[in-house]
């Protein structure tokens, strides 16, 4: 249970985190060649589409648009859960993904004064996906998406933080980087967006919104 609690802990941390994340951070680092992050046996790349940046962070691999008319870019932070907090989660102990962020989201100390939606499961592909919305009380948003596969191996987290007006339109806004983004030499795809449900509501202290 100590393992859970921990690994619970760090995954809220990096996902606020990110959620936050200044664009300003990728200055001088970012990258329009191929790049890479290896983890666990897992190997994200991306060779970022045009208008995108990347850059490496640890076990993070981040994209970044140029910044929209209204100046709120998006942000895709895909990473990895280092392994030995990670792997003793969603299969050995009858742990589901979308259990383990209702977990997160269900203890306010970890999520802090941001307001999560309650996380929904979904299948997709070989992995056990979960998903929710994150709002820290600004106009950016974060959607939060786990995917485990069905080997239990390693848990990968995506984070798209985005403005409220664009978060149901994912596809068609960050689709292009979805597509250029590979695990293990195979592409994660922007169709993975047609596993959420449309439109995809934002938490308020009062229930869930659909963005105006």
């Amino acid at each position: 249970m100590l393992t859970l609690k921990l690994t619970i802990s760090i995954l809220i941390f990096i996902v606020l985190l990110a959620g936050c994340m200044p664009v300003a951070s990728s200055v001088g680092v970012a990258s329009i060649i191929p790049v890479s992050v290896s983890h666990g046996g897992v190997t994200i790349s991306s060779m970022p589409p045009a208008g995108w940046r990347a850059f490496v962070d640890g076990t993070h691999l981040i994209l970044t648009s140029q910044p929209s008319e209204r100046g709120q870019p998006i942000i895709i932070n895909i990473w990895m859960p280092a392994e030995e907090l990670i792997n003793q989660i969603p299969r050995e102990t009858g742990t589901s993904t979308a259990e383990v962020l209702r977990e997160i989201t269900n203890t306010p100390r970890l999520i802090g004064n941001a307001i999560a939606s309650t996380p929904q499961p979904f299948r997709w592909m070989q992995y056990d996906g979960a998903y929710y919305v994150l709002n820290t009380g600004t106009d950016a948003v974060t959607l939060v998406i786990a995917l485990t596969p069905a080997d239990a191996s390693q848990m990968i987290v995506i984070n798209i933080t985005t403005d409220q007006m664009s978060l149901n339109s994912l596809s068609r806004v960050a689709g292009t980087a979805l597509e250029s983004i590979l695990i293990n030499q195979q592409p994660l795809g922007a169709d993975l967006f047609s596993m959420l449900p449309q439109p995809l509501e934002i938490p308020t202290p009062e229930g869930v919104n659909e963005p105006s």
